[in-house]
């Protein structure tokens, strides 16, 4: 940072450090060399007469203090980048350069530097030896210490003499409160010792301030003198404020409960730098109707815990509630954000489950035996409890298969044996919620009805087929025996061959028997054999079949010239809504040579498949199973190819056919919408989630589309039963008090696709009532003394939606103005510097609108107040009242206050001021004037004669004879309380002091000789100077402590002034200082 010192014309201003004042160019790097606290530069050459000073000040407050100093001239520092080397030896442009040396930060960590740079002072001393003295004005409170601490005093000499001064030395006088920095002596030569006329001089001292219970303003002086001048001496004033802070702590910050709760929250107070006060506790803003806001206690201190009860009513509204609880005291004011929830309450579920999709259906008939049992259990919300669903058939409680989810449960039931025909199956189901309490179903109960068996058995498959000519002689009879029903009672079964009964082989089971008998010689050539065959089946009442007579005929001598053919085709050709998933099956017979399975070839859509080829009587059953299912709405396309086993083989003419599978013309549906249609108070952070179904094609992904608002985005899609769901979470919250609209489109995997309807989702977001509202005025609202040259600052909040910043609207008196805006839109801090001081006793009419970010947003009602500039007036103040040590009966003691004028002006009439004793009237004293901001001690000496409590007050303008800005600060009381003295006289003696730990037998102890105070259970502390305990001990020898100069770990302690407290049995008895150095 290079700055261009720039106080006068031409900038050739000398700059003053702690270390030197001149126009020669220089550094300071740290850290071969220490960088001051600051620098000045001085418009005239002569710092005794010194015009404007400018000051950059390097330390204290937030400032960093740099690792490089460069004084030297613009035209050179103006141009460096980082590095610099020293090239001229004067300067005629005066300017500095602060560098920072680079330090590593990791990912998202950042760095701030602060330094100052303004107009600074000096007081100053006319003589023969000029002083001018500079030091910090003020002290800052800094993490409950002081900053800078210790902090620079400097002292530059003008010799304004003829000849030269000698040996010149200065003298740094300080008052309690003050103390010299380590290493650092009151009296020091100044650098050069021996000044020329007209030259000059430079001192610097290190000091130490100790952090004061109240604020305090000390003066301090320097006494120069020579051998050969007339000595002199200057006084400069340094306020000193006191470190004491507190913060509010409140646990917890966030609460939800539910419309009626109560809601507490602890509040406390953690103090720092020795404060003391009560801390007074309030809310903001005004908690609305349906919340009944309570502190317990109104007012805490550290020691104690208040607690915040925010009872709810139990018709208030959902919704987030914010409020800021403001801690007053000691001057000073502290708030923390707290915030309520209370979420909308879920419409209570009074449905209860429901059934759907019965398979087979409620009263239907001619039901297969070996059918299974289906039906859906649903509750869109919260759901069916899986742990509640029963199925009874016949009676008789059963084991479904149970898949799905709670919003729609699939019952699956195959029972173990067939039911039997012309049976009445009944079905009962039961099932409740997940709902608190759960909604019970009535009990479904339902029945269909199995199939009427009137058919009897019947046969198929023939082998050799009926009417069949040129059988082998040594043939097989084979036949099928089917009864798909009640299936073929195998008891019953009789086979004639040529008017013979036989016994066939019999394999397979009720519903289809093959028979196959072998006979045990051959058949004659050109011989007609008859077969018959009958039975009946298992039915409740049995069904004979008509007996199954056929013939075949023996070899001859006729050549086979007939190819082979197909029928029985299964979808028959140009069959219409065949199920997707159907077996495309047909025969192929050959009555004389037979059917040469090597040679058939079956296609499906031009693709050649692998059949399976199972033998029938003259032929094969062939059929086929796609591993997919077909398409809806698709035409399947067939062709086979075949020849026999004749020689020559007879080829087949190409059998071609086809079927239509099932139509689907019903689109897919949206359900189980989260959020539902029409919800209210959603949250702002809140996902979308639609579920897209199609029962029968199937949904086609590629197709879905999702639109938030009209604008398309892009959902995760997870496939599910039947369906996807669609779920969507937006990049950034949804406004307060909007209505969202969602469109979800798609399409189904139907020939040709159907179209879902666009399905329509709206939903309401967190509503948003409260207005912008106004906090933490300065000056207060209705104020009557302002400063004249006061700015104007408040804060615009709104805990919810946030305040719209370009909606913000100031008019002071009137006036349109544009204040200073910063925070974020929860918490505005808006502040206006007025270009010229208010007049003395004017009305200052401030008004203040806004809005916030809700749709429609929430107009602040105009809000107007005013405050009063204060008068020009003195103050006269009692700023402290205090005991000098103990007050014991009967003997002399000391009571000191302090009186300071803390108005703007100076009082120039005469008032009185008064101490008073238990109500009596003491001491009077007459002042005739006393300047603004001077202050002033008063002793009392007194004496009491009795024990027990007695009042000391002090009293200023006691005639109120004095116009000033408050009266309520003009009189402080003391009570003290006074007992026989000790029967001892002695104190403690503390040597020697300082003292010098460094191990040469001289002076490597401090002892804290208490001998002879009847002490009963002494213990000594050594503290730092910032107040932290280093060193402790309760374990005195001969009545007496001893202090080495290390702490607590042994460590040795750096040089410098160092506290004690002597304590008995926890009570005060004496406190101090040592001083250790090395």
């Amino acid at each position: 940072l290079s700055v261009d010192t720039f106080v006068s014309n031409p900038d050739e201003a000398r700059v003053a450090t702690r270390f030197d004042y001149s126009r020669i160019e220089r550094q300071y790097r740290a850290p071969l060399q220490i960088i001051p606290d600051y620098f000045q530069a001085f418009e005239n050459d002569n710092p005794a007469l010194p015009g404007v000073v400018a000051q950059g000040t390097l330390a204290g407050r937030e400032a960093v203090r740099p690792d490089l100093l460069i004084i030297g001239d613009w035209s050179t520092l103006g141009s460096a980048q980082w590095d610099y080397s020293l090239q001229n030896p004067f300067y005629n442009d005066s300017a500095v350069l602060l560098r920072w040396n680079e330090t590593p930060l990791l990912q998202n960590e950042s760095r701030v530097i602060t330094t100052y740079y303004g107009i600074g002072d000096v007081d100053i001393k006319s003589g023969t030896l000029a002083l001018s003295l500079t030091a910090p004005n003020r002290l800052e409170p800094f993490a409950s210490q002081l900053s800078p601490n210790p902090f620079e005093i400097n002292l530059l000499v003008v010799n304004t003499g003829s000849v030269a001064a000698t040996g010149v030395q200065a003298t740094l006088n300080l008052p309690p409160g003050l103390a010299l920095a380590s290493g650092e002596s009151a009296s020091k030569p100044i650098s050069p010792a021996d000044l020329n006329a007209s030259q000059i001089g430079t001192v610097s001292w290190k000091v130490l301030a100790q952090c004061p219970a109240a604020d305090d303003s000390l003066d301090f002086r320097v006494d120069v003198k020579s051998t050969n001048s007339l000595a002199n001496s200057v006084s400069r004033k340094i306020f000193i404020p006191s470190c004491a802070a507190f913060k509010l702590t409140v646990s917890p910050l966030s609460q939800k409960v539910r419309a009626g709760q109560t809601a507490p929250y602890t509040v406390n107070v953690q103090p720092s730098g020795g404060f003391a006060s009560n801390v007074r506790l309030s809310l903001l803003p005004t908690p609305p109707v349906g919340i009944m806001a309570t502190f317990s206690p109104t007012s805490i201190d550290a020691k104690t815990t208040a607690t915040l009860t925010l009872q709810t009513d139990p018709a208030l509204s959902p919704g987030n509630y914010s409020f800021v609880i403001v801690g007053e005291g000691g001057g000073l004011i502290r708030n923390e954000i707290i915030s309520l929830m209370l979420p909308a309450e879920p419409p209570i579920d009074k449905s209860p489950p429901f059934t759907t999709n019965h398979n087979p259906a409620r009263g239907s008939r001619n039901i297969p035996l070996d059918a299974d049992i289906k039906v859906e259990v649903r509750d869109a919300d919260p759901g069916v409890d899986l742990t509640s669903v029963t199925m009874a058939v016949n009676g008789i409680i059963v084991t479904p298969q149970i898949s799905g989810a709670p919003q729609a449960y699939l019952l699956r039931y195959q029972p173990a044996t067939p039911f039997r025909d012309n049976q009445t199956v009944r079905v009962r189901i039961n099932a409740r919620d997940l709902a608190t309490p759960p909604n019970i179903m009535p009990e479904d109960s339902y029945a269909f009805t199995t199939v009427r068996d009137s058919l009897p058995p019947f046969t198929l498959d023939h082998f050799p087929a009926r009417g069949a000519s040129q059988v082998p002689t040594d043939t097989k009879i084979e036949v099928r025996l089917r009864d798909l029903l009640a299936g073929v009672d195998g008891n019953s079964i009789v086979m004639h061959i040529n008017g013979n009964s036989v016994n066939p082989t019999i394999t397979g089971d009720s519903r289809e028997f093959f028979l196959s008998y072998q006979p045990p010689t051959n058949f004659r050539r050109n011989d007609t054999v008859r077969v018959q065959i009958e039975a009946s089946d298992l039915a409740s009442t049995p069904n004979r079949m008509a007996a199954d007579r056929y013939m075949f005929f023996t070899q001859t001598d006729i050549k086979d010239t007939s190819p082979p053919v197909v029928v029985n085709h299964a979808p028959a050709p140009r069959a219409t809504g065949v199920a997707p998933n159907t077996t495309i099956s047909f025969e192929l017979r050959d009555d004389l040579s037979g059917i040469d399975s090597a040679s058939v070839v079956m296609k499906v859509n031009a693709a050649t498949v692998r059949p399976s080829l199972q033998r029938r009587p003259n032929g094969y059953l062939v059929s086929y199973k796609p591993a997919t299912p077909f398409a809806l709405n698709d035409t399947v396309r067939v062709s086979v190819e075949a020849r026999d086993r004749a020689a020559p083989p007879n080829v087949m003419p190409t059998e071609n056919f086809y079927f239509v599978t099932q139509r689907d013309v019903i689109p897919p549906f949206a359900a189980n919408h989260r959020p539902a249609k029409g919800a209210t108070n959603v949250p702002l952070d809140t996902d979308i989630r639609v579920e897209v179904r199609d029962e029968l094609a199937g949904v086609d992904r590629t197709s879905l589309t999702m639109q938030v608002d009209g604008q398309l985005v892009q959902p995760s899609i997870t496939p599910v039963l039947q369906g996807f769901v669609l779920q969507y979470q937006p990049a950034q919250n949804f406004r307060y008090n909007a209505t969202v609209q969602v469109v979800v489109r798609g399409r189904d995997l139907a020939r040709p696709a159907n179209e879902m309807p666009p399905d329509t989702l709206r939903f309401a977001t967190v509503r948003d009532v409260e207005p912008p509202f106004t906090t933490d005025h300065q000056p207060a609202k209705s104020a009557t003394e302002a400063p004249a040259n006061t700015n104007i600052m408040l804060h615009v909040r709104d805990l919810v939606a946030g305040v719209d910043g370009a909606s913000m609207r100031m008019t002071v008196n009137d006036a349109p103005v544009s204040p200073t805006v910063s925070g974020n839109p929860q918490n505005f801090k808006l502040e206006y510097d007025p270009p010229q001081n208010f007049s003395a006793g004017d009305t200052v009419r401030v008004s203040f609108a806004a809005q916030d970010f809700s749709f429609p947003p929430n107009v602040m009602p105009r809000e107007n107040y005013f405050f009063v500039v204060q008068e020009q007036l003195p103050d006269l103040a009692v700023i402290s009242l205090r005991p000098v040590g103990a007050l014991f009966v009967g003997l002399q003691g000391e009571v000191v206050g302090e009186m300071m004028n803390t108005g703007s002006i100076e009082v120039n009439r005469a008032f009185i001021v008064q101490f008073r004793v238990d109500g009596g009237t003491q001491k009077d004293t007459t002042f005739s004037k006393l300047a603004a901001g001077e202050h002033t001690t008063l002793r009392l000496p007194l004496r009491f004669q009795t024990t027990g409590t007695h009042e000391v007050e002090l009293v200023v303008d006691a005639g109120d004879n004095i116009r000033e800005v408050t009266e309520a600060n003009n009189s402080q009381k003391l009570v003290v309380q006074i007992s026989q003295a000790p029967a001892i006289a002695s104190r403690l003696i503390v040597r020697p002091n300082p003292f010098t730990p460094n191990n040469d037998g001289f002076n490597d102890h401090v002892e804290f000789d208490y001998a002879g105070l009847g002490l009963r259970n002494p213990s000594l502390q050594i503290f730092d100077a910032n107040g932290i305990p280093i060193w402790s001990s309760n374990s005195p020898a001969a009545g007496r402590f001893r202090w080495n100069g290390r702490d607590d770990r042994g460590r040795e302690v750096i040089p410098g002034v160092y506290l004690y407290t002597l304590r008995d049995q926890g009570n005060n008895v004496a406190s101090g200082y040592v001083v250790v150095a090395r």
